[in-house]
């Protein structure tokens, strides 16, 4: 960890709310990255974030300054947004929209033609029922008995869940496809 950064989790540790704000506006953009693949509403995104440093400095003094902090953080990051996704849960009734199939046609070069903010649109626009298991699971890298444990849900909800996370994905892509060859 640079030295710059060491002395601003230190002061961080003794409660310097100066140190505090450079370290906010140093992981700003880093964490709104991360929260931005979980949540879709740019506003709800933001809150996610700033509900993270509350529980990051009120847990900065359990920090190993020997460590790297950007690992740290991102797991505060994405536990408060999976908490955030589980909250919004209780007070939501889902309901199950069926299955949905589409296929990726064979020749999928156009895929290539996607840039991030392509990707980002198509991830919004799945269910967040949907995009949490898959971001977890494809991009976070955590299993399904973990995903299960952290959702309180069932490990073969979270593998349908995925599943049909990337079958809408392929019928969204092949409509951007079309939509882009019109």
């Amino acid at each position: 960890m640079e030295d710059n950064l060491i002395e601003i989790v230190l002061g961080c540790q003794r409660g310097n709310s100066r140190c505090q704000k450079m370290l906010y506006e140093m992981f700003f953009r880093y964490g709104i990255s991360v929260v931005r693949r979980f949540s879709s509403v740019e506003e709800d995104a933001r809150e996610i974030l700033n509900d993270a440093f509350v529980k990051a400095f009120s847990k900065i003094h359990l920090f190993d300054e020997r460590s790297d902090f950007k690992p740290w953080f991102r797991k505060i990051v994405v536990n408060t947004s999976i908490d955030h996704y589980r909250s919004a849960m209780g007070k939501v009734s889902t309901t199950d929209g069926g299955e949905i199939t589409a296929q990726i046609p064979e020749n999928a070069s156009f895929l290539d033609s996607l840039n991030a903010n392509d990707i980002i649109r198509l991830l919004d626009s799945l269910p967040d029922i949907y995009r949490i298991p898959f971001v977890l699971y494809e991009i976070e890298g955590y299993s399904h008995a973990e995903i299960a444990k952290k959702l309180k849900i069932k490990e073969s909800t979270s593998r349908s869940n995925l599943t049909r996370a990337k079958q809408q994905l392929q019928l969204l892509v092949t409509k951007h496809h079309s939509y882009e060859n019109n």
